[in-house]
């Protein structure tokens, strides 16, 4: 009982640690800094078999929350299983430290808002701002990560604005360009006026960009110059008859920009004859196929009554073709862009016509689109194949560039739709204007509207290797599999080029030098346009010639540095485009950059850590750093000196859902209804809070946090095997048990009931073993559980306990201790994935001497001492018992 070596080994727990386990948790942090506990773990494993995890980088500018602790226990749990399954975890954590999110949050501390305040305030001293910025909870986000046991190694991590890491990006870059898969284009993107730059598909893809909100609907009479009905037969008009085509649309504030009307070349269209709200009659053509759409029932009866509603002349689409009418605003000071030189002559324009185009629909609308070029990505496409001009009344800031009828330049485009439409009105050309709601766009970064705008931008020719990625995507173990197959795969079918710039400031400058030196061409003089795409310092260096001292590969400096053109001989005429680069590739080229590839040893890291086994982030990286990872591994991965291997750049990856509040709403600060991640582990402790978010519903669900389900994982799991383990280790101390005592049974001649817990315990490792290599998390935790509650402390040491207060130490008592301590060791071996702190507490107590239970290897069936008939037995005496109790 005295002996020093058996108090250790059966020593109490931490005082009170079921009521406050968050003392006793953080004491198990001091101890494993001490120690240095992930080195030891890490050297453990050293040269053993990799298991490749990647770690998607925050983003230190933003407090971290519940949600990431829901991420961050999904990624370590994986890790720690798989490095108790002897393999080697390379835990490197990484920073995403570019982008609009750090630039909306300098501005907002500096107190100004737009680049042209941040211009005035000057760019270096910005950019400035940005880096110190990046690094605002560096400290709060690497504490929690230490007291939710997640283990990163944060003294070597990649971090995305460093030179290195900038400039292995630049490579990669580089490599497309030379694919001949970087294009620069015109094109209408989704915009942002507030933050005055571009955003790619995948951002619009983001959850909670499209929201529902009401918006106008107006049906306008486009008045024609010429009669269309006259042309069939000139008898069927009435003298002074207005005839009109009519349009509909929930963007009024695009018509001053309107160039065109575009109807289906195959589908007919009728002419209808409708009386007047003043008296007489007007003449509108509509599609046959949505002739009365724009009235509701009552407003059609009317109609009818009043003798409206005859049909004067049908014809197909394309009869209608060149048919000039009216512009509907005079917007004088409208910017007319080319959509690329030499497209138009204005004597030659469609200008205010009818055109043809395909993708007219009849579901909605009048079969009728109006087209503003700027502003549509189907209008620009049908603006280029008139060769039409294209007027912009809005700019790129989202204001009107100029005065529109009451609307006044600098306006808002959102605002000018009610002034507008009340112009319309009033000149007798709206037909009908209501208000419907619809989901529209919205900045993910600053929750400005969107608008989509003609734009300059660079992009990536994705659509060139899109049967790669979605084969690619069918080798990827998705979790859960719809992800992989439905929003995942359907994204990559429907694959558009990636806009990869930016027109922006704190980011990875794009390597494209392009010469700007007028030279004689087809169309005259114009500049030579040859683009250099740079992929190292290094090579910068010898065509600049040499580099200014504290050189930075970033703006502003990196715009100063000029060379000359290989192609047309102009002296210092290679400039950088002034674009910086889309930070969703910065996070999407870390497999690669983090080692700086493939300068220096990055060839043979990369090699080594390629491609992933596994991957976990939240649902919304779905479009995010799960798609950039795919599309640049896809083409990497296709480079013969790449070394690297064909298939996908991750090999599993899991997804989880939402963490919503208890009620099932999201949770946000304007609700109130925001969990403090450090008031929840200084109340329940971090294993409650890891053990809850895996056991309560598969990962990929959304997930009611509720304090009242932590409580219970507390009392009835984790209380109950402290419990469990109490009582065997009082008895312990005082018998002075030795696991390794001669005298202990073999298995085989225990009673029934030993054989049958022990027959259960390597039942459950089987179990526990197969659902943690499939990552079925929650229903690893929920055999632990069931067996820990219902098994272990409800059945086996109830059933029991008489044997361990027997005052004699024979056979049959060291049986029983030999038992439960076989129960009590696998099952902390079990549960160290998830529940990384109270399995090191018992491991230290149960297993002296052995080092960290994260070191040890996790455990496998001893198959001898699986009995099924006699699990199967025991079970229905269990269920006879439970029937017997609801009985009384």
């Amino acid at each position: 009982m005295t002996d020093s070596k058996s108090t250790r080994r059966f020593a109490p727990l931490h005082d009170g640690i079921a009521e406050s386990p968050s003392a006793a948790e953080k004491a198990t942090l001091e101890s494993w800094r001490a120690r240095g506990t992930f080195a030891e773990v890490e050297k453990a494993r050293a040269g053993a078999p990799t298991f490749v995890f990647w770690e998607g980088p925050p983003t230190a500018n933003g407090r971290p929350g519940i949600h990431h602790v829901m991420a961050r226990t999904i990624k370590d749990a994986v890790c720690r299983f798989q490095t108790m399954q002897g393999r080697r975890v390379v835990r490197k954590a990484g920073w995403d430290t570019h982008g609009l999110p750090v630039e909306l949050e300098v501005e907002k501390k500096l107190g100004i808002s737009g680049k042209p305040q941040i211009e005035e305030y000057g760019v270096a001293a910005f950019n400035a701002k940005c880096r110190e910025s990046v690094w605002t909870y560096k400290k709060e986000w690497e504490e929690l990560s230490e007291r939710t046991g997640y283990w990163l190694d944060y003294a070597h991590p990649y971090v995305t604005y460093e030179a290195d890491y900038v400039e292995s990006v630049w490579y990669l870059l580089s490599r497309f360009h030379g694919a001949g898969l970087v294009y620069r284009g015109k094109r209408v993107l989704p915009y942002c006026g507030r933050c005055g730059t571009g955003l790619s598909s995948h951002e619009l893809g983001q959850p909670g960009v499209y929201r529902d909100v009401m918006d106008p609907s107006v049906h306008v009479r486009f008045r024609l110059r010429t009669s269309l009905v006259a042309k069939v037969d000139p008898k069927l008009v009435r003298s002074g008859e207005q005839e009109s085509v009519l349009a509909w649309t929930t963007t009024p504030w695009t018509l001053p920009s309107n160039i065109a009307l575009a109807v289906h070349p195959d589908q007919e269209y009728s002419a209808i004859r409708m009386p007047r709200a003043n008296g007489g009659t007007e003449i509108l053509w509509i599609a046959a196929a949505r002739m009365y759409a724009p009235w509701s029932a009552k407003e059609l009866d009317k109609l009818k009554a009043d003798g409206g509603g005859e049909i004067l002349a049908t014809l197909v689409g394309r009869e209608l073709v060149g048919a000039k009418y009216e512009p509907l605003f005079d917007a004088v000071g409208a910017r007319v862009p080319e959509i690329e030189p030499g497209a138009w002559k204005p004597e030659r324009t469609h200008l205010h016509s009818i055109v043809a185009a395909n993708y007219v629909s009849m579901e909605d609308g009048t079969g009728v689109v109006h087209q503003a070029a700027a502003y549509g990505v189907d209008d620009w496409e049908t603006a280029r194949a008139h060769r039409l001009p294209v007027l912009q009344a809005v700019g790129g800031e989202g204001r009107f560039v100029c005065d529109v009828a009451s609307v006044k330049t600098g306006t808002l485009f959102k605002e000018a739709d009610k002034a507008l439409t009340i112009d319309l009105k009033e000149r007798g050309l709206l037909l009908k204007s209501d208000h419907a709601s619809h989901s529209y766009p919205h900045c993910w970064r600053c929750d400005t509207p969107l608008f989509y705008f003609a734009s300059p931008a660079w992009y990536i020719r994705t659509t060139a290797y899109k049967e790669r990625m979605i084969e690619q995507n069918r080798a990827i173990r998705w979790i859960p599999p719809d992800v992989g197959e439905k929003r995942f795969g359907e994204w990559l079918e429907n694959n558009v080029d990636w806009n990869i710039s930016r027109d922006r400031y704190w980011g990875t400058p794009l390597p494209f030098w392009v010469c700007d030196k007028p030279v004689d061409g087809a169309s005259g003089r114009q500049p030579c346009d040859h683009v250099t795409a740079i992929g190292s310092v290094e090579e910068l260096r010898k065509r600049a010639g040499a580099l200014p001292d504290g050189f930075d590969n970033h703006k502003p400096l990196i715009d100063e540095i000029v060379f000359d053109c290989e192609k047309c001989g102009g002296k210092r005429s290679m400039k950088r485009t002034k674009a910086v680069l889309d930070c969703w590739f910065d996070s999407g080229a870390m497999p690669y950059a983090q080692y700086h590839w493939p300068f220096g040893d990055g060839r043979d890291k990369v090699s080594e850590q390629f491609p992933a086994d596994f991957i976990a982030e939240g649902l919304d990286q779905t479009r995010g750093w799960f798609y950039t990872l795919h599309a640049i591994g896809a083409f990497v991965s296709s480079l013969p000196d790449a070394r690297l291997p064909s298939g996908p750049t991750f090999k599993t990856c899991a997804v989880n859902g939402l963490v919503l509040d208890k009620d099932g709403v999201k949770m946000s600060k304007r609700l109130g209804n925001v969990i403090d991640p450090w008031k929840v582990l200084d109340e329940h402790g971090a294993d409650a809070v890891r053990w809850y978010l895996l056991s309560s519903g598969q990962p990929w669900l959304p997930k009611r946090f509720d304090p009242s389900g932590l409580a219970e994982v507390r009392r009835k799991f984790l209380g109950t095997l402290i419990n469990s383990y109490k009582f065997f280790a009082e008895y312990a101390r005082i018998d002075d048990f030795d696991p390794s005592d001669p005298r202990v049974p073999k298995p085989a001649d225990r009673t029934e009931i030993d054989r049958w817990i022990l027959s259960r315990t390597q039942s459950l490792i089987d179990d526990v073993r197969a659902r943690m290599l499939e990552y079925d998390l929650a229903a690893a935790c929920r055999a632990i559980e069931s067996f820990v509650i219902d098994d272990l402390s409800n059945w086996y040491i109830r059933r029991n306990r008489r044997r361990f207060w027997k005052s004699d130490t024979g056979a049959d008592k060291l049986a029983a201790f030999s038992t439960l301590y076989s129960a009590l060791t696998t099952t902390t071996l079990l549960m160290a994935p998830v529940a990384p702190f109270l399995s090191e507490m018992l491991w230290e107590r149960l297993a002296p001497g052995q080092g960290t239970v994260h070191a040890a290897l996790f455990p496998a069936a001893d198959r001898p001492l699986v009995l099924p008939p006699l699990e199967e037995s025991m079970r229905v005496v269990v269920r006879i018992v439970e029937m017997g109790r609801a009985l009384r």
